[in-house]
């Protein structure tokens, strides 16, 4: 099964280039669905972990606009 992983606020939703259900399952776990300035660093040490580009693509995205929340869509 694969997700298109989903970002707001924005002009429509938005999606990562990124994620696979795995990916963003542990983003939920870890940091729930409202993402801000503080989950960073949690999500660039969870890229060097896994060796998973999403997490830094995320984390690049909250530090581009800001707080957002995130969802799959499946």
């Amino acid at each position: 099964m694969s997700v298109t992983v989903c970002w707001r606020p924005s002009k429509g939703t938005q999606y990562f280039e990124g994620g696979r259900p795995d990916s963003l399952a542990a983003v939920l776990e870890a940091c729930g669905r409202a993402l801000t300035a503080n989950h960073i660093p949690i999500l660039r040490a969870m890229a060097v972990a896994a060796r998973d580009p999403f997490f830094a693509e995320v984390a690049d995205k909250i530090e581009q606009v800001g707080a957002i929340e995130v969802w799959g869509e499946y």
